[in-house]
């Protein structure tokens, strides 16, 4: 997220790392060793930490619904709340984040056995 690096503080910087820092709760919610009780901690930990973000309203409910549904294990709903902060981050979303966003998404797409 080298964008956001050169962002202002608040507005789209404070959505970028919102971003950034739910996608690493995805990729452990993409675990299935990392359901249950610790995911709900990472989750409660990053609403604390998330308190201190000058979020606009849109981002911060997007960033609250990927922590609820993380929380619950509903990846598929996670994913959706989470692709709609990264939509609102799009300018600090950039080219060399693309990887890992699909790396996140493809661990988080429903599997055919399931």
């Amino acid at each position: 997220m080298s964008v956001a690096d050169r962002l202002p503080l608040g507005g789209e910087r404070e959505v970028a790392l919102a971003s950034w820092m739910t996608a690493r709760l995805l990729w452990d919610l993409g675990d299935a060793s990392s359901a249950g009780e610790r995911l709900r901690a990472h989750a409660t930990a990053m609403r604390q930490w998330g308190q201190a973000l000058a979020l606009p309203a849109p981002a911060r409910a997007a960033f609250t619904q990927v922590l609820d549904a993380a929380a619950r294990g509903d990846r598929a709903e996670a994913l959706a709340a989470w692709q709609r902060l990264l939509a609102l981050a799009s300018r600090a979303v950039d080219a060399a984040f693309r990887p890992e966003r699909r790396a996140i998404e493809d661990r988080l797409a429903p599997r055919p056995d399931a």
